[in-house]
């Protein structure tokens, strides 16, 4: 567990730090993240991450994981979750004001407000929370799930010094906190989109270790908060609300393009197959994934490809084959355009 709390100034930013035991000296909007988790989590360790970052052990019964918080700059924080859970609890946390950004790949949970409102979170959800200060938060995770999360915490003053003005097109909560300052609580819950994922499974995986990996952290929270803006956004000025059954639809596309990416349905097809307008089909398509329909495919066939290249050894003439290529030389051309590597500069990687 953390030691006694002694205050110090951290030369870098000029943020008020903490000494934790160990010798370990946090930032003090890590610390305060930390301790919010405290009931829940211990045996803090910093993993070699020095002030702006900590790992948090799960310690309810029937829980094993953790969370790994960073700092990652003046006002934005994000937490890292891998954490697995047995029994039905609940846990409770305090607002402090700030926006928090949550991106789910794994595991179902409720958050309800302290007036009872209730918001579901499933896996390949992305979300965005806002808090009043002090106000009571509950979630409770489903009993025997697996959460895999990411959760970009901001300070409003943070956000209004990257945003070009409170943007109009931003949801109506995160517009009233940046220019009022006094939000009402505010849970939402969408689906997430491909390219939001791809990069929450990196920041859940990363490649790298101890400070690498803090470098690591602080270009990928920047680059997922970027986007995620931009998926609010673009949500925000549809005037048509996404349907769940509509939702449903397109992930079925998308299981059904991944199983012929060799041969994939025309829009013709789809049309015919799910029973669906062409232009509502190829907008919702958008709106859920972030990509077209033939981009879907096409990165899908990319990732796919690097895949066989590295864990088999199969030649790139056969890869190109299998992904549905007649030339191997178009297959090698799109490999590069993708990756900014060939097909066999891809046999090197691990």
């Amino acid at each position: 567990m953390l030691g006694r709390v002694d205050a110090l100034t951290d030369e870098r930013s000029g943020i008020e730090s903490s000494s934790a035991g160990g010798g370990v000296t946090l930032l003090a909007p890590l610390q305060s993240v930390i301790d919010s988790l405290r009931p829940y989590y211990g045996a803090a360790s910093d993993e070699g991450w020095g002030a702006c970052g900590v790992r948090m052990r799960a310690e309810m019964a029937g829980a094993q994981g953790w969370r790994d918080c960073f700092h990652i700059r003046d006002g934005c924080l994000i937490m890292v979750s891998d954490v697995r859970r047995d029994l039905a609890y609940t846990e409770q946390y305090l607002g402090g004001g700030q926006i928090k950004f949550h991106f789910r790949l794994d595991g179902d949970s409720m958050i309800t407000s302290e007036h009872g409102r209730e918001t579901e979170l499933n896996p390949l959800s992305f979300g965005f929370l806002v808090q009043p200060m002090a106000s009571a938060k509950r979630e409770s995770p489903r009993p025997v799930s697996h959460e895999r999360s990411v959760t970009l915490i901001c300070d409003p003053a943070f956000l209004d010094g990257i945003i070009d003005s409170p943007s109009s097109s931003l949801p109506q909560p995160i517009r009233s906190l940046l220019r009022h300052g006094d939000p009402d609580f505010h849970c939402s819950s969408l689906p997430m989109r491909s390219v939001l994922h791809r990069i929450v499974a990196e920041i859940l995986d990363p490649p790298f270790g101890g400070a690498m990996r803090a470098m690591y952290m602080e270009a990928k929270t920047l680059e997922l908060l970027c986007l995620a803006l931009g998926a609010l956004a673009d949500d925000s000025e549809t005037s048509v609300p996404l349907r769940p059954r509509d939702v449903r639809k397109v992930q079925d596309i998308c299981v059904l393009l991944e199983e012929r990416f060799a041969d994939p349905p025309t829009i013709q097809e789809l049309v015919r197959q799910f029973v669906w307008n062409e232009t509502q089909l190829m907008q919702c398509f958008r709106r859920v994934t972030g990509m077209t329909i033939f981009d879907y495919r096409q990165n899908y066939r990319m990732e796919r490809s690097m895949q066989l290249l590295k864990g088999s050894r199969i030649s790139v003439t056969e890869v190109a084959f299998e992904m549905g290529y007649e030339h191997p030389s178009n297959f090698a051309t799109a490999f590069r355009r993708h990756f900014g590597i060939s097909p066999k500069a891809a046999r090197g990687l691990t």
